[in-house]
């Protein structure tokens, strides 16, 4: 299974509720207020990350870089950047699922 992260070894429920912070409520009125909203909080999740972790995933998920150009950009093994990614995922759900209930 996918998650917001692209991510499969992220525990299901939790994958699943974080994916759906960027889709959910968007039948509403207010979905373009709470849209933003979520963005602004998963936004800043992203900023508290350490910066190699930060670095890393926005390179990923953002400018859609594979690991190897990732690892050649940083001067980085791939393995250190696999690493870094998986570790700033865990970082962002760790931060992400405990606020999941006021935000969805």
């Amino acid at each position: 299974m996918s998650n917001f992260f692209g991510m499969n070894t992220i525990d299901g429920t939790g994958a699943e509720q974080i994916q759906n912070i960027s889709s959910s409520h968007s039948d509403q009125p207010d979905s373009s207020f709470e849209q933003k909203e979520r963005e602004k909080i998963v936004q800043q999740a992203i900023n508290s990350l350490p910066k190699n972790q930060r670095v890393a995933l926005i390179l990923q998920r953002y400018n859609g870089m594979s690991i190897h150009e990732i690892s050649e950009v940083l001067g980085c093994s791939m393995s250190s950047i696999q690493s870094r990614l998986a570790r700033a995922k865990e970082n962002l759900c760790n931060k992400l699922l405990p606020i999941l209930d006021d935000i969805t």
